[in-house]
């Protein structure tokens, strides 16, 4: 006997319920011919990366199980014939072995602890521009408060200003566009 995996898509318009039901078809299917299941699940509902017979979402579901290598044709032969779904891939599976499946938790705990680390990393960072640019404003907020301001106020003689000299001015700029 050999490992197999398989993994199929079910069409997304289908209720929960009849989506079930197929999944349960496939289960007696591979009963059927005589596998022993040995994993089952039920990925739920995800959209697809393109259309497949016009759907644009599918329900996964994986088995995992043991069966004679020569019932494997007809195994895809029945699946690729029904139209509850829209594809499927069987694939040969390697057994883990118990020192395997720990040396995967680790790396999976190394992973999540360093991307703690690296959120954790970036909060810090976030948290510590913060401050600095609150200790910034102030600063400039002083600086410019401290530089004297030129108010120029007018006063009478700046305001009269007789016809003859705003004649004269506006003759020579005139002139000097014209040469």
């Amino acid at each position: 006997m050999e490992h197999y995996e398989v993994l199929f898509i079910v069409p997304g318009a289908m209720k929960d319920e009849e989506a079930a039901e197929t999944i349960g078809k496939v289960k007696k299917l591979l009963e059927d011919l005589g596998a022993k299941i040995t994993k089952e699940e039920n990925w739920g509902r995800k959209s697809l990366a393109y259309q497949i017979k016009h759907e644009t979402q599918g329900i996964y579901g994986l088995f995992e199980f043991d069966m004679e290598k020569d019932k494997l044709e007809e195994l895809n032969k029945r699946m690729r014939l029904s139209r509850e779904i829209l594809r499927h891939l069987v694939i040969k599976a390697r057994i883990k072995t118990a020192e395997e499946v720990m040396e995967d938790e680790k790396v999976e705990e190394k992973i999540a602890a360093r991307k703690k680390e690296a959120m954790k990393q970036e909060l810090d960072e976030a948290e510590q521009e913060k401050k600095e640019e609150a200790e910034i404003k102030p600063k400039k907020v002083v600086e410019e408060e401290a530089k004297p301001v030129e108010v120029k106020v007018p006063t009478p003689e700046d305001e009269k200003v007789s016809m003859e000299d705003l004649d004269k001015k506006l003759d020579e700029l005139l002139n000097e566009d014209i040469e």
